[in-house]
């Protein structure tokens, strides 16, 4: 118990941590931003199957949401 204490005081680890979460909420943009752009057409002259751009628009929104669930929720903690 003692030793967690001091590592989780320890600044050197605190960087990592940091990088994770810049990390995991870029990620999550993209993610988002992806099914955002293809739910609005945006790869319209790319990908000209419409129900195959919405498949992967919901997708990609699905998993950045639960991306970020899983980024800010206690309960995933380590």
């Amino acid at each position: 118990m003692a030793t967690e204490n001091k590592l989780s005081n320890d600044p050197r680890n605190s960087t990592p941590r940091t990088m994770k979460i810049i990390f995991g909420v870029f990620m999550i943009i993209i993610y988002l931003g992806m099914g955002i752009l293809l739910l609005t057409s945006f790869f319209d002259n790319v990908i000209t199957v419409a129900w195959i751009r919405y498949v992967l628009a919901i997708g990609f929104i699905a998993y950045g949401v639960w991306r970020g669930v899983r980024q800010f929720s206690p309960r995933f903690e380590n």
